[in-house]
């Protein structure tokens, strides 16, 4: 099945409804104005409210995850990280209500219920075995108005009501200082995550406790945890340096996302999404219930097949979640989750302003091809099919597009989280965890690739063959100018151990320590794919120092090989072939990172228990190697011989081995390695063995005081230290010879406001990076050592400064303002960002060259001139939109429940130094038009669901529409042009379980 995609020049498909210029599609929304017509008058009475607490009897510590419900109805509440639970719209009377809790004793009560009023039920529940498994994941996540640091709790109940299968950073839209964006357009993998304007590199990303980002890159690529996203129970937001108590360096903060827990209930449940632009996901749930009291599963499987919101980025995924509790005694625990989610899909790209006004914010720069036109393509070098493009090999196949340019990768995680409790008041919890990981990405290249100005320029291959929605009609421009596809494999195993012992001294002090080793090795080949029929292909370009001492390029010839595999969704059984030589591959290299933590927190509640004071350090030591196997595109090389004639002989006159027999290409000597050009020219290049290592401490001090039953004021200061950027490490096959730490300290002011209806929040901050780096452009340097074939590299350049003020609040209107006829259920939620994020100082060794010459950072876009170093310091940092504003309201009950969000962005520094960037041209308008900041933008998006009111099952039908306006809008930019933002999306999920 294809739906339509969205274009402004679209016409109106059969089944939706234009109204105003904004399109509905009548299906979803007959439905739901059917399903609420049919609701019983009981669903519109007057009704009451309960609340609470569920605590643990023997040390008065919050349950969170504890089920509160009405008996003989589906009608109930999970209690927060707090233990608290509200129940909305209880239906008058009296009824019994019962708290569920794995390895406790439910409990019953009743309850009156009385219209339009508030009753407060606490329950404090006895413990039948240890429920110690949870405190594994929740020890390292704040509290509130007792942890000193600024955080934003995702319950359960918003993550059931907003998840319909997108990624999982963009259900924090709205979170102060949190800029969550997908490249595609949805969230089918390609997400982006900012905190304070730190890259996700930067933020620490937890599962269930265990540190998630790539040991090397520190990314986090959401496409390889579909699985978490759609398992997740709670997810925390930390904001501010050194908020995780383990793990990687945290500079912006952190994500710790909490799956979810094997239900005390027996339940089976299904899932369908669907959406357009198109989406078809749907899976099956099954929880065991408690069995015998010692054991209990949940299961969790998925299927998820659908586009993005550009062309041709089709995606497919099957995500698996798995956990297994098993109650030893009542004071032991053992809980093991597996999770994973093989999936492949099509790359989007950025492009020139020119491309997206021709064709459509829907449309791709990325190369793609109909799937009816691949399949009229003549046979490949090897006799496969369709030049080898609908195999699903080297491609991704599906939706009627076949994606030139994708990622592929099935990266299953292990855990096992162990509890053993000493006494009421000291716990020792132990995590191992494993992952493997398998796959890679594939890219088109070919002769003609001509880059952009720094800010975006005219991409004239991007203009030949397209159709008018900017998709390839056909490959003959291509297939004309040398193509190739190079597929990139990473291939890694990490394994590791987490300890932590928790201890309470006279409920005053509490102590945490432990400590954390991990190991990482992983190889990293990268194969010449296909060659599209062509054997030997002269177009792999190194450098080379020739006779004279002049630094010149020559070319490799490659053929054509790949990892053995049947397919790319089929991701564990890759074989290497047998290529001595390396001559059908562009890289290859491998990488060790061992890494040890040690940690320790303690809390001191004074003045009873008004004031908390945290102290926590960490200690860290690494060690990371990186080996060649053969040089990088990027190497220099030294010529020692030309064999011109091609007679296997040195030609005389021409190097060290003149005269002697032209020597196998590969690697010599453990550290050598000999290319021969395709003008015989014979090179030597020394490959890299490069190890660091660096061991630092990271403090952190903080006090909250609770003014009152109300007010609390927290302040923090915390030291982060982190490796350098891999970037600036490797530096394109020439590694820095210094390469100087990132540092980080962060100063924070916050105040807090919390009752019955309402809660808010006030942080201020300051952040001070030290040895920071950015991706830079120079296209006079293209191709020379420690560049890219276009000029790119990752600098080393200074310090950037970052402060900024957050706000956040949430008020039930009808607790709020009391007998003021507000309904019941409605409340609002809004939250204020605003940052400066600007470079502060600029290194000397940046700023110029050995010979005291002004360096060139990039090139201004709009005046064709250059851009210095020298003058960036007090530009702004590229960083997201430095003031963000939402605002949204909602309502619930017991049948029904929903909201509308307004997120507004501004002050978006496109690129560093504050460069232009076009938004506009005059190709396609009355004149070009640059400007240093996108256009402020502001989106409207819509949720609605119905708790349907079956009996014996809990179904819920919902509809969430993003960007309810069909607004254009750029959410990111690259020194290559601009990303647009995806345009309505309509999601619609049915949801049940008995």
């Amino acid at each position: 099945m294809t739906i339509p995609i969205n274009k402004q020049s679209r016409e109106v498909e059969k089944g939706e409804i234009k109204m105003r210029g904004v399109r509905f599609h009548t299906i979803p929304a007959l439905l739901l104005a059917l399903l609420f017509l049919a609701l019983p008058p009981s669903a519109f009475a007057a009704d009451g409210i309960i609340t609470g607490e569920v605590t643990d009897n023997k040390t008065g510590n919050p349950l969170p995850g504890a089920n509160v419900i009405i008996e003989g109805t589906s009608i109930g509440a999970a209690t927060d990280m707090d233990g608290k639970y509200v129940i909305l719209q209880a239906p008058e009377g009296t009824f019994d209500l019962r708290v569920t809790f794995i390895g406790y004793h439910p409990m019953t009560t009743s309850v009156i219920v009385v219209a339009n009023e508030t009753v407060v039920v606490n329950f404090s529940l006895n413990p039948t075995v240890i429920a110690g498994m949870d405190i594994v994941v929740t020890a390292n996540r704040a509290r509130e108005r007792e942890t000193p640091v600024a955080f934003t709790n995702v319950t359960t109940e918003r993550i059931q009501e907003e998840f319909h299968g997108q990624d999982a950073p963009l259900l924090l839209k709205g979170t102060p200082g949190v800029y969550a964006v997908a490249n595609d357009g949805v969230g089918n993998g390609e997400s982006t995550l900012r905190v304070r304007g730190f890259d996700q590199n930067r933020v620490s990303v937890m599962i269930n406790g265990i540190p998630t980002n790539d040991p090397e890159s520190k990314a986090v690529y959401w496409s390889n945890w579909g699985a978490v996203s759609s398992g997740a129970s709670n997810v925390q937001v930390q904001r501010g340096a050194g908020s995780a108590l383990y793990g990687a360096g945290t500079f912006g903060g952190s994500m710790n996302i909490v799956t979810l827990n094997p239900a005390p209930k027996r339940s089976i449940g299904a899932l369908f999404n669907w959406g357009d632009p198109e989406l078809v996901m749907f899976g099956l749930n099954y929880n065991s219930g408690l069995i015998k009291d010692k054991f209990a599963m949940a299961l969790k499987v998925e299927r998820k097949m659908g586009q993005g919101a550009r062309l041709g980025s089709y995606y497919q995924a099957l995500n698996y979640y798995l956990s297994l509790a098993y109650y030893m005694s009542d004071r032991q625990s053992l809980k093991m989750v597996l999770h994973g989610a093989p999936q492949e899909h099509g790359y989007t790209y950025s492009g020139p302003i020119e491309f997206f006004e021709k064709y459509g914010y829907d449309a791709s720069p990325s190369y793609f091809i109909r799937e009816d036109y691949a399949n009229t393509l003549p046979d490949g070098l090897n006799n496969e099919p369709h030049l080898g493009l609908t195999d699903g090999v080297r491609e991704a196949v599906g939706g009627g597009w076949v994606a030139l340019a994708h990622n592929f990768y099935h990266k299953p995680q292990l855990e096992f989280h162990h509890s053993y409790e000493f006494s009421q008041k000291s716990a020792l919890n132990t995590t191992l965890f494993g992952s493997i990981g398998r796959g890679g990405g594939s890219s088109l290249n070919f002769a003609g690739f001509v880059p952009g100005p720094f800010g975006g320029g005219p991409y004239n291959q991007f203009n030949h063959d397209r159709d008018d929605e900017g998709v390839l009609e056909n490959l003959d421009f291509v297939l004309q100018n040398d193509p190739y596809q190079r597929t990139s494999y990473s291939i890694h195993n990490q394994f590791g151990i987490l300890s932590t012992y928790e201890t309470t001294v006279d409920n005053v002090v509490k102590v945490n320590f432990g400590g954390e080793a991990r190991y990482w090795f992983a190889d990293h080949p990268g194969y010449v794919s296909n060659t599209y029929g062509i054997e030997g292909r002269a177009n792999r370009s190194y450098g080379l120092i020739d006779l004279n001492g002049d630094v010149q390029r020559f070319r490799r010839t490659i053929y054509q090989n790949d990892m053995e595999n049947d397919a790319d969704f089929v991701l564990f059984n890759f074989t290497q072939p047998d290529d001595p030589t390396f001559k059908s591959q562009y890289r290859n290299y491998s990488s060790k990172k061992p890494q040890f933590t040690v940690f320790a927190s303690q809390n001191t509640r004074l003045l009873e228990g008004r004031m908390n004071i945290m102290m926590a350090v960490q200690f860290r030591s690494i060690t990371y190697r990186l080996e060649e196997k053969m040089p990088s595109d990027n190497a220099v090389g030294v010529q020692i011989g030309i064999d011109a004639d091609d007679d296997g002989v040195v030609d005389a006159g021409t190097g060290e081995l003149e005269g002697q027999a032209v020597p196998n290409e590969g690697p010599v000597n453990d550290n050598e390695f000999i290319m021969v050009g395709q003008n015989g020219e014979v090179v030597r290049f020394e490959l890299v063995d490069k190890s660091r290592t660096t061991s630092f401490a990271q403090p952190k001090f903080g006090i909250n005081y609770n003014v009152n039953e109300n007010l609390n004021i927290f302040g923090n200061v915390s030291y982060v230290q982190n490796e350098p950027d891999l970037g600036v490490f490797y530096n394109y096959g020439r590694p820095h010879p210094n390469p100087q730490d990132e540092k980080l300290t962060d100063i924070e002011l916050g105040f807090g406001w919390k009752s019955e209806g309402l809660n808010a929040k006030v942080n201020l901050y300051e952040m001070t990076w030290n040895n920071k780096s950015t991706e830079i452009e120079d296209p006079s340097k293209a191709g020379q050592p420690g560049y890219s074939r276009t000029g790119g590299r990752t600098e080393l350049i200074g310090s950037s400064r970052h402060w900024g003020l957050e706000v956040e609040m949430a008020a039930d209107l009808g607790k709020t303002f009391k007998d003021s006829g507000i309904p019941q259920g409605l409340g609002v939620r809004g939250s204020l960002t605003y940052m400066n994020n600007v470079w502060s100082e600029i290194l000397d060794e940046a700023m110029y060259d050995v010979d005291g010459n002004p360096r060139v950072f990039g090139e201004n876009g709009e005046t064709g001139e250059d851009f210095y170093f020298k003058d960036l310091k007090g530009t702004h940092v590229a960083s997201g939109p430095q003031t963000m504003i939402s605002f949204g309201l909602t309502y619930e009950n017991r049948h029904y429940f929903g909201g509308v969000d307004v997120n507004w962005y501004g002050r978006y520094y496109a690129l560093d130094g504050d460069l232009p960037i076009k938004l506009e041209s005059a190709e396609y308008g009355d004149e070009d038009r640059w400007s240093n900041t996108f256009d402020t933008f502001a989106l409207l998006n819509l949720r609605a669901g119905i708790k349907l009111p079956l009996d014996q099952v809990n179904a819920t039908l919902s509809v969430q529409v993003y960007n309810l306006l069909d607004k254009e809008h750029l959410v990111d930019a690259d020194s290559y042009g601009v990303i647009p933002g995806g345009l309505r999306t309509i999601r619609v999920s049915l949801a049940a379980s008995i």
